[in-house]
């Protein structure tokens, strides 16, 4: 009944924060990545290094691996854990092994950037997409169909910046979109079995490196929290969810939701989101434990690296 994280790579938070609810449950939290140069490895209970996601040895090493250490439960922690999850839930789950975030659908449905805006552009405000080179003005936004961070996701200044783009990517690889000029917000949301919104709490994102949130604050937006109740009528979410927009005090640019934990969802946690706890209930089918206490709301996080030793 143990739980394996996939992708662990430097979120040593994150696994801190899932092996401490795993203790409650009397759970081990094994930690995998295809590198053994990934810190959060030895933060678990155990790790494996993994063969890497597009191998395909990939699964029938994880089948193997989950049953000689009485895993059942498996946890996605980046976009390309969801599309290979995707592909083979069904067979994990035939060994016994759930794989732990929203339906196969959902996922697809995120994790593509034309089907996401498909979705939700006649529900809710998006920025601008063009749809033909002509178009286009500038500054704008483009996008990889599949995209994760700030990998595959370029701003174009001019018309040379385009040309120079669709020397590596066909046009029609990517989505264009028009460039936004307000504050960013991440939503990190929670949501219970039947898809319902318990808990989001937007956090501001002060600075960003490599499209991840290095200073952030929890704030009091009712809007972004309308928001991601909203999207649950659109979507069929379980567990973790962030949600990004853009927001100048009056309208929001919704920008993209990704089904799974992200990189900065910790101060969250601590500000009242206890999602890895709150997964714990779900699996163990404890629901009336998931309650949401007070929300510390204008709490700051400062992220910071340090040093980690492993002898070879």
């Amino acid at each position: 009944m143990n739980i394996l994280a996939l992708s662990v790579s430097s979120k040593v938070q994150l696994i801190n924060s899932l092996k401490d609810a795993c203790k409650m449950s009397s759970r081990k939290l094994f930690c995998a990545d295809a590198s053994e140069d990934s810190p959060a490895l030895y933060f678990g209970d155990d790790f494996v290094i993994v063969p890497k996601i597009n191998s395909n040895q990939l699964l029938d090493f994880l089948i193997n691996y989950c049953s000689s250490n009485d895993i059942t439960f498996i946890i996605p922690t980046s976009d390309h854990d969801l599309v290979f999850l995707v592909t083979v839930r069904e067979k994990l789950l035939m060994h016994g092994i759930k794989v732990l975030m929203s339906d196969s659908l959902t996922i697809n449905n995120c994790i593509s950037k034309f089907k996401f805006n498909e979705i939700c552009h006649n529900n809710i405000l998006m920025p601008t997409i063009y749809s033909f080179l002509e178009d286009i003005k500038y500054p704008c936004v483009a996008k990889l169909n599949i995209s994760q961070a700030s990998k595959g996701v370029f701003i174009l200044e001019n018309r040379q910046d385009l040309n120079k783009l669709l020397e590596k990517y066909d046009f029609s690889e990517i989505i264009f979109q028009d460039f936004i000029d307000s504050q960013e917000y991440t939503i990190d949301s929670f949501y219970g079995n039947n898809g319902e919104l318990i808990c989001a709490i937007p956090r501001e994102r002060l600075k960003v490196v490599n499209g991840e949130s290095v200073i952030s604050k929890t704030v009091y937006i009712p809007a972004l929290i309308d928001l991601a109740a909203h999207l649950s009528s659109l979507f069929n979410f379980l567990g973790h969810v962030t949600i990004q927009a853009f927001y100048d005090g009056s309208k929001i640019h919704l920008i993209e939701v990704n089904p799974r934990f992200g990189g900065a969802s910790n101060l969250s946690f601590n500000a009242g989101l206890k999602s890895p706890e709150w997964t714990l209930h779900l699996i163990n089918k404890d629901n009336k434990l998931i309650t949401v206490d007070d929300i510390k709301y204008n709490l700051k996080m400062l992220r910071y690296s340090k040093d980690f030793f492993n002898e070879v």
